[in-house]
């Protein structure tokens, strides 16, 4: 076996071509939702102080993230209807237009091809070429 056959990190198993599998690295789509909704919490956080329902929010959202992160499929369908969906209407509702804006970039990232890739393969398969 070469040198390239094997993840330095020892993170992934090599896959037949020699290639390591892109299980130990989730999409940059992925990466940056992460990066903007942490940006919200604490640009939430330094304006309004840490509240109770912020804090609570927080938690939930950094529990299916974790999800997400851990290729749970169903963390993802929840991430993309119940939280940011329904941020989309309860938002649109309110006439906070910017802010249901936002939110559709968000499940834009999170429903974009790399992410969605990510989250649905199945590991137990072999991958088509």
């Amino acid at each position: 076996m070469s040198a390239k056959a094997v993840d330095p990190n020892g993170r992934g198993q090599a896959e037949p071509g020699g290639a390591p599998s892109s299980r130990s690295r989730p999409p940059l789509a992925f990466a940056v939702y992460l990066l903007l909704v942490l940006a919200v919490v604490v640009f939430d956080a330094l304006d309004g102080g840490l509240t109770a329902s912020g804090l609570g929010g927080a938690a939930v959202w950094a529990t299916l993230a974790l999800g997400v992160f851990w290729r749970l499929r169903s963390a993802w369908i929840v991430l993309i209807v119940v939280v940011h969906c329904g941020s989309v209407v309860f938002l649109s509702s309110r006439g906070d237009g910017w802010q249901a804006a936002f939110n559709l970039v968000l499940i834009g990232l999170l429903v974009s091809r790399p992410t969605r890739n990510y989250v649905t393969r199945n590991e137990n398969r072999p991958q088509s070429r």
